[in-house]
């Protein structure tokens, strides 16, 4: 609940033009419990469950791995600018890819990070996180923070 407060001061602390449109949130585990408490406040929060199928099914092997990408041609744009950030900088550069036996793109796992000695990579998680908000627009015709994203979705693609 600690999590929840300190989203709510944060969103609150900003002025009305400046208060995000969407909150994202990991909802796997304790992600999911701020997601509905959250909602119960009135913010508006959409929960994400990266391990669900990705918008393009052919190309990625999980949503994490898709947002992951999506981050990553982002960033090579350079349209953009990023917080300077020395921990940021590490998650984003630490995690490695591979190919699955299907040959769909494969994000490293959190425990294969943590083998090779490294930590979470949550600050880069929350970039990637913001790159879920277009495709689940799309995928639900319309916006709505009060749904879930939801990736299993038949017949859509």
């Amino acid at each position: 609940m600690q999590t929840v407060g300190r989203v709510q001061a944060e969103f609150e602390a900003l002025s009305p033009s400046l208060q995000p449109t969407e909150i994202l949130i990991d909802s796997i585990g304790v992600g999911a419990g701020v997601v509905d408490r959250l909602r119960e406040l009135g913010l508006p929060v959409r929960g994400i469950n990266v391990s669900e199928s990705p918008s393009m099914k052919g190309v990625y092997n999980n949503l994490r791995t898709e947002l992951w990408f999506k981050a990553k041609a982002w960033l090579e744009d350079k349209t953009c600018k990023i917080p300077d950030d020395p921990d940021l900088l590490a998650d984003l550069t630490a995690i490695r890819y591979s190919f699955s036996s299907s040959g769909k793109l494969q994000s490293e796992s959190k425990e294969s990070m943590k083998k090779r000695g490294l930590r979470s990579p949550d600050l880069a998680d929350a970039v990637c996180l913001t790159m879920a908000s277009d495709a689940a627009t799309a995928i639900s015709g319309g916006f709505s923070w009060r749904r879930d994203i939801k990736r299993n979705l038949k017949g859509i693609f």
